[in-house]
């Protein structure tokens, strides 16, 4: 009777560590995903446009919609920065992949 209980709390640490492990993933996913939205307010890092919009198409894709809605303002906000060193078209292109 006395081993069960021990089987018992060793099952319930190892779930606690994955648990803590599953919620520090998805913390590193979202200190990554600011990083990167940060990086694009840089224009160097803007230089290869269709790079930049395939990042910002996975960024605010429909499956991520949940966890990409915080991102969208932000997107938006570096418009005005992006009229002004991108090129013509690009602006638009931003604003469809950040509304996606």
């Amino acid at each position: 009777m006395g081993g069960s209980r021990g089987f018992a709390t060793a099952a319930l640490l190892i779930l606690v560590a994955l648990g803590c492990i599953a919620i520090a993933k998805r913390l590193e996913g979202e200190r990554r995903m600011i990083r990167r939205i940060a990086s694009l307010k840089d224009v160097n890092n803007r230089r290869h446009e269709p790079w930049v919009l395939e990042g910002l198409n996975y960024i605010h894709h429909p499956l991520r919609a949940d966890a990409s809605k915080k991102y969208v303002a932000q997107s938006l906000d570096m418009l005005w920065d992006i009229q002004k060193t991108g090129d013509i078209f690009f602006p638009k292109r931003w604003r469809r992949a950040a509304l996606m």
